[in-house]
């Protein structure tokens, strides 16, 4: 809730004034700014996943989700 209804120009700004270099509370804010982002490609690419027949629900087991996880390429 908190990152969604955040500016991050206004929280950057609220760093700073709390003495945090404004270099650091931007790249702070900009940070959180694709959490959202981040966690909603990772669901698309577990559902495609899934389709593909890879179990990556709570029904597996867990060590097979991990490996499963590992599978999925990471953006370089």
């Amino acid at each position: 809730m908190f990152i969604t209804a955040t500016n991050p120009s206004e929280f950057a700004a609220s760093l700073n004034h709390i003495g945090i270099h404004y270099t650091i509370g931007y790249a702070v804010a900009l940070a959180l700014r694709y959490i959202p982002d981040v966690r909603n490609d990772f669901v698309k690419i577990r559902n495609a996943q899934e389709a593909r027949g890879m179990e990556m629900s709570r029904k597996a087991p867990f060590m097979t989700r991990i490996r499963y996880i590992e599978t999925i390429p990471r953006i370089q």
